[in-house]
């Protein structure tokens, strides 16, 4: 399964090493520039899940990969922590490493959709927030980011369609 520039999920070997490299490397593309900062209003699904450092979750996710190599949960937090560190390419290896163990790991799908909007691969997002929604509909940062991403493709009358979704989901939760 592929996602356009981002990458493709299932044809590779994965293998992360302490350094934060993984070998057997599928196709990828990534921007080699630095990563832009998330502008005002984006959501990122879900935000960090531990107040350590990021150098301390990236140690921490490593330590739990050596007895629970199948963890998706602990890819998509590495994925966070490298992705808090400016590490867009590692970051996205997680991510896509979850995916492989957990197709249906909905955040992890949304997170990879972060990452390619960040790098201005627009359609590579929405590719990416449509499956994170296809497996979990309530994922209300997802509907406000594939906002965004409408508005910036000039598509104003869907970009409303899909804040307001975000805004009832967000005022059914809380």
């Amino acid at each position: 399964m592929g996602y356009g520039g981002i990458g493709y999920i299932s044809d590779a070997t994965w293998k992360l090493t302490p350094t934060g490299l993984i070998q057997n490397t599928p196709r990828i593309a990534v921007t080699p520039t630095q990563p832009k900062q998330p502008e005002a209003g984006f959501q990122s699904t879900p935000a960090p899940v531990t107040s350590e450092t990021p150098e301390q979750t990236i140690a921490a996710c490593y330590e739990s990969l050596k007895t629970q190599p199948n963890s998706p949960e602990t890819y998509k937090t590495l994925g966070n922590a490298l992705q808090a560190q400016g590490k867009s390419k590692e970051a996205i290896r997680a991510y896509i490493k979850a995916i492989e163990i957990d197709p249906n790991f909905a955040e992890a799908h949304a997170n990879l959709g972060n990452m390619a909007y960040l790098q201005g691969q627009l359609d590579e997002a929405m590719t990416c927030y449509q499956k994170a929604l296809q497996l979990n509909p309530k994922l209300a940062g997802v509907y406000a980011n594939m906002s965004r991403v409408l508005q910036q493709q000039g598509r104003s009358y869907e970009a409303e369609f899909y804040q307001g979704k975000a805004l009832e989901l967000s005022s059914n939760s809380g």
